[in-house]
């Protein structure tokens, strides 16, 4: 996988980097973790403080064009959505971290129907 940096632009109010780049690969497109790790391997960032947003690949080509954000810190990513966070899991840890959210939603809506 050879990746090329097309765009990078500092968002200090978020304190992240958003990135645009051209990711080259042979085989089938790879995942938000693998491009995580490259992007990583790239900037010098730490993977926990990659989010990959989109990944665009057209039909029948080998290589694709990835957005994504550089957050300073892991903790300063906790400002993307819960759903976005969970695709950059593991995918044994997917589930769990989605049984936990679910079963919080039932618990909070079994609260109100108390009241």
């Amino acid at each position: 996988m050879n990746i090329t940096e097309i765009e990078q632009k500092e968002n200090p109010l978020f304190a992240r980097k958003a990135i645009k780049a051209e990711v080259r690969f042979e085989g089938p497109t790879p995942s938000r973790i693998d491009i995580a790790k490259a992007i990583a391997a790239k900037t010098g960032a730490h993977e926990d403080c990659i989010v990959v947003k989109k990944i665009s690949t057209a039909f029948g080509k080998n290589g694709t064009t990835v957005y994504g954000f550089i957050y300073e810190s892991a903790e300063k990513k906790n400002i993307e959505s819960k759903y976005m966070l969970i695709r950059h899991l593991p995918k044994d840890k997917r589930k769990e971290e989605r049984e936990k959210i679910s079963s919080a939603k039932k618990a909070k809506k079994k609260g109100k129907k108390s009241k």
